[in-house]
């Protein structure tokens, strides 16, 4: 069944970006899949730790070989994350109605 966001109130958000499991990952990787609503602007790096499955401090070091200064308890912009998610082979997509957040085209 499929809702509508004015149907339920307003409690769902339309998906602005996925980012889905590239094929060089492991075969456990494959169904992995993080959803991003249309709204989000940041992430966390304890929430990129976490679904990479590495620890905070090396999320920390891709960040730094980024330029980008910041610690385990702070986040990121939504595009320096996409970036760092796909530096690990995962594939990000822009669906219907996502803002553009950057000059590449994913």
């Amino acid at each position: 069944m499929r809702f509508e966001s004015d149907e339920l109130g307003g409690l769902f958000e339309a998906i602005g970006w996925r980012v889905a499991a590239g094929a060089n990952l492991p075969a456990h990787c494959r169904n992995s899949r993080w959803d991003f609503p249309a709204s989000c602007t940041v992430v966390s790096v304890r929430s990129l730790a976490i679904f990479l499955g590495l620890k905070q401090f090396k999320i920390v070091a891709d960040l730094l070989d980024l330029g980008v200064l910041v610690n385990a308890g702070q986040s990121v912009p939504l595009e320096t994350a996409l970036k760092v998610l796909q530096k690990y082979g995962y594939t990000v997509a822009r669906l219907q109605g996502a803002p553009a957040i950057w000059g590449g085209e994913v």
